[in-house]
């Protein structure tokens, strides 16, 4: 049976939306929901505007593990990049929205909250976890906190850094799937995107090529892969460094 997810946006009716600015909305919800050939737009409903989204039968639980990731702050990036787009389009709008899942009790599911948006942050945490990805950097010129760089799903990680004994492992296992494990620093914005801040190697292990692929990391919680600035300055400095090595 099919599911039907609705998105409020309360900024608009369907009297005053520009169709140009109602495709914007659409799209974004579609990049949210996933699966984009099977998503489609039903009908919509009066009040504020509320597109309804029917999703064929096969696809509903792939949506709904997808949406609730998201929820709580470990949604894919595409689906993290919709969600602030979204939000970004209702604080400019002067609105705030939702979606809801219809056939699941109703309940809202992901808040937007819009115009409520503030600049507020949180403050950062440390806990422990593991970070997945093939390992392509291991060097620097500080020899007792070594830089260690992974690439995850076509993204390069920085901030992370190994002890000299442990880096010196680690090195022979260069441009092979690796889990690290250790105690991160994250830090997490008003709308739950969380950054990675730093992350201490502990200890390693080598992964399969196929378990890399489908593994579910900490990654995934920080951001969906949301880079802030001071990630990529990261990344720029390691890369400095290989050329100066």
């Amino acid at each position: 049976m099919a599911a039907e997810f609705r998105l409020t946006i309360r900024a608009y009716t369907k009297d005053t939306i520009p169709m140009g600015v109602l495709a914007d909305y659409l799209a974004d919800f579609a990049k949210v929901l996933g699966t984009p050939h099977q998503v489609h737009l039903d009908r919509l409903e009066e009040g504020s505007v509320v597109p309804v989204i029917l999703v064929e039968r096969e696809a509903v639980p792939k949506v709904r593990e997808r949406v609730h990731r998201l929820s709580i702050g470990a949604g894919p990036a595409d689906a993290v990049r919709a969600y602030q787009s979204i939000n970004e389009r209702l604080r400019i709008d002067n609105g705030s929205g939702s979606i809801v899942d219809v056939d699941a009790g109703g309940a809202e599911i992901i808040f937007f909250p819009g115009r409520e948006s503030s600049d507020q942050s949180y403050g950062a945490i440390r806990r422990q976890g593991t970070l997945d990805g093939e390992l392509i950097r291991v060097g620097g010129r500080d020899r007792n906190r070594v830089r260690v760089m992974l690439q995850s799903e076509k993204r390069s990680v920085g901030n992370i850094h190994a002890k000299k004994s442990l880096a010196k492992e680690l090195g022979n296992h260069l441009y092979e799937p690796v889990r690290l494990f250790g105690t991160g620093r994250w830090r997490r914005d008003p709308i739950g995107i969380w950054t990675l801040e730093d992350f201490s190697v502990d200890s390693f292990e080598r992964l399969k090529s196929d378990k890399l692929s489908s593994a579910i990391t900490s990654l995934r919680a920080i951001g969906g892969g949301e880079w802030t600035a001071e990630a990529y300055q990261e990344i720029s400095d390691l890369r400095d460094e290989e050329e100066d090595d």
